[in-house]
């Protein structure tokens, strides 16, 4: 990074509710995360001190995962960074999914025989769709799956930093490694 100006593009501070979610069942949602906001300022500062750093940051409503594609699609930025909520689920038999874990959500992203899309990232109204428990797979729904950044062309992206929980968990594949967030973007 040193002879030019590195891009950073940031993501945090997401809004993962802004569709008001109908349900008669509790089910968790994911909680804002407080600190993302100023991890965010923590980087434009050091950016802005480095001299050779530009960073845009994605943050609020603006972190639809449309924006994201397209974001990521251009293909054009030195480091990735994301501060959000991040899983990783262990496969669950369809049919022996307790109705416990059913009133969790996330419904789909715990029974896919693919360990690409039991992990993923969350992005603004990410809420709604984890808590339908929808098996509906709408390709913008507000959680990125590892399967969606496996299929991204990053070649030019030098660093991704995962700034959530369960970015270093997957699935363990004899002689092929860890399936999970890690490998997602090797692959991309």
């Amino acid at each position: 990074f040193k002879n030019k100006k590195t891009k950073l593009l940031a993501f945090g501070d997401i809004t993962f509710d802004t569709i008001a979610t109908q349900t008669t069942k509790r089910i968790n949602k994911w909680q804002n995360l407080n600190y993302t906001e100023t991890e965010l300022e923590l980087l434009n500062e050091y950016c802005k001190k480095s001299n050779n750093c530009t960073m845009r940051a994605i943050t609020e409503t603006r972190a639809q995962e449309a924006t994201v594609h397209e974001l990521l699609r251009k293909n054009n930025n030195d480091i990735l960074h994301f501060a959000t909520h991040g899983f990783f689920n262990e496969l669950i038999d369809d049919s022996k999914l307790k109705d416990e874990e059913s009133k969790s959500g996330g419904k789909r992203f715990k029974t896919s025989e693919n360990p690409l899309q039991r992990c993923g990232l969350l992005l603004t109204n990410g809420n709604a769709t984890w808590t339908s428990n929808s098996t509906h797979k709408n390709n913008y729904d507000g959680i990125l799956t590892g399967l969606e950044i496996s299929n991204m062309n990053l070649n030019r992206t030098e660093l991704v930093v995962l700034s959530t929980c369960d970015s270093g968990v997957g699935d363990i594949r004899f002689n092929e490694g860890v399936f999970g967030l890690q490998r997602a973007f090797k692959m991309a």
